[in-house]
């Protein structure tokens, strides 16, 4: 078509608008009447065309006319965005929504109200309405779009917020020693409480952080969080015939960390600095176990091949409130690789090493640990795999059971399935897997440990 025919379309479609737009349109002359689906199409043509004025008019018509009209509530709803009045947006988005029977019409109601919600700044509601959109459609394409989105929301939000539950059943929830018999000299002692305890353990972590600054390439962006990260267990009936002074209670672990940090991002972006400073104290048992302090400094890049290349270092003091003498202070410092491999999948691999100096035998210590990471591009049963390993050493300063110094080898394999196709609201479910084993010269820190983990994560 023409530009000239497309005018002389535009130009009539807007005279029939306003002519509608004018009271007793509805009764209007017997030649120009038009039924509501087309008047329904002339206001989504008029918003299409970037006239949501003529359109809202139009719209508002047809929802006076039939107040469940839900098509004609969702061009409404549209107009009222363009127009820059989102909280009108909302309602009669909200309103399409109550009313929509089919998938289409609900993701396309719920994705409008998101939008409007955003424009109040009332991010959190609206991701709320974006994986709501994400549920009620069976169409791939949309739900993606409902991600896509949602993604754009989160960055704008200043406020995040991460809540993740597991459950797994463990064989050594205490880590106990594969064998209660251990030697000093020449000397041999059993501790008949030193036996691994099997039971189920139960995480959950929970993290608030809120941002300041412009989110806009080379701008400094500071936060302040809190974070909550709870382990609680129940002993199994053999653990407590094993060891019955045994509480499960004895065994909780709580810690509650606040932080402050900063990102310094590049001109560019393809980097950035970040340091951060936290404040922490642990409880075990529900007694105070410790109070920490710690400082970090570190640094990721983005490579050309797409790859991510970071490095950092730290250092943390921690404060024992149950035996001071365990006080200590770490250095730390890791780095990490990560690369997506074309027609294979994602792998990753970090190195952590840590000098603890400390009053205590038991607590001062070398140590280095390499992982590795993988996550293919198959399935599983429908599930998306992943496969962790993990292989440390720890070497203690001074002997402190006999003659030899303490040294540790430590072995971690986990391997996850991520049941995307079974998320409801955007959250679905884990199974994990997990073998751990610690091989020490000292038979009493000795132990291995099988898990089975269930938890749940978010598919956005």
């Amino acid at each position: 078509m023409g530009i000239s025919s497309r005018s002389r379309l535009f130009a009539c479609l807007t005279a029939l608008a306003l002519s509608l737009a004018t009271p007793g349109w509805a009764q209007g002359n017997e030649g120009t009447a038009l039924t509501p689906a087309q008047a329904r199409a002339v206001a989504g043509q008029l918003l299409r065309d970037g006239q949501p004025g003529l359109s809202q008019k139009i719209a508002i018509r047809l929802v006076q006319a039939d107040s469940e009209d839900i098509e004609a509530l969702l061009i409404l709803a549209r107009a009222e965005y363009q127009l820059g009045a989102p909280a009108r947006s909302a309602f009669a988005a909200r309103k399409a929504y109550r009313l929509a029977d089919t998938p289409d019409e609900r993701f396309a109601s719920a994705l409008v109200v998101s939008k409007a919600l955003a424009a109040q700044e009332n991010y959190a509601l609206s991701q709320w309405w974006l994986r709501r959109a994400g549920q009620v459609t069976d169409n791939p394409r949309y739900e993606q779009a409902a991600k896509n989105q949602f993604r754009q929301v989160e960055a704008r939000n200043p406020w995040s917020a991460k809540l993740r539950f597991s459950v797994q059943p463990s064989s050594n929830i205490n880590g106990g020693p594969t064998t209660n018999t251990y030697r000093l000299g020449n000397y041999v002692f059993v501790d008949p409480t030193a036996v691994p305890l099997s039971g189920v353990e139960y995480g959950t972590n929970l993290s608030i952080k809120r941002t300041f600054g412009q989110r806009k390439r080379g701008a400094p962006l500071f936060h302040l969080g809190l974070e909550l990260d709870d382990t609680r267990f129940t002993l199994s009936n053999d653990a407590k015939a094993a060891v019955p002074t045994a509480r499960a209670e004895d065994f909780t672990l709580t810690r509650l960390t606040a932080s402050a940090g900063v990102t310094l991002p590049d001109a560019k972006g393809a980097a950035a600095t970040r340091a951060e400073l936290t404040l922490g104290r642990t409880w075990r048992g529900g007694k105070p176990l410790a109070e920490t302090v710690g400082l970090e400094l570190n640094r990721d890049h983005r490579l050309p091949t797409g790859a991510r290349l970071g490095y950092g270092i730290g250092y943390e003091r921690q404060e024992r409130l149950d035996r001071p003498i365990r006080s200590a202070d770490i250095v730390r410092g890791q780095a990490y690789w990560a690369q997506r491999i074309e027609g294979a999948g994602q792998v990753s691999f970090s190195l952590a090493v840590s000098d603890t100096t400390s009053q205590s035998g038991e607590i001062a210590a070398d140590a280095v640990t390499l992982a590795m990471r993988f996550v293919p591009e198959g399935k599983i049963a429908g599930a998306t795999p992943s496969l962790q390993l993990s292989h440390g050493a720890r070497f203690y300063d001074r002997a402190v059971y006999g003659a030899d110094k303490r040294q540790d080898r430590s072995t971690v394999l986990s391997g996850e399935l991520f049941f995307q196709q079974l998320d409801y609201m955007g959250f679905a479910p884990t199974l994990s897997v997990t073998y751990s084993r610690n091989h020490s010269n000292i038979s009493f820190f000795d132990y291995e440990e099988y898990g089975v983990g269930f938890g749940i994560r978010s598919t956005f």
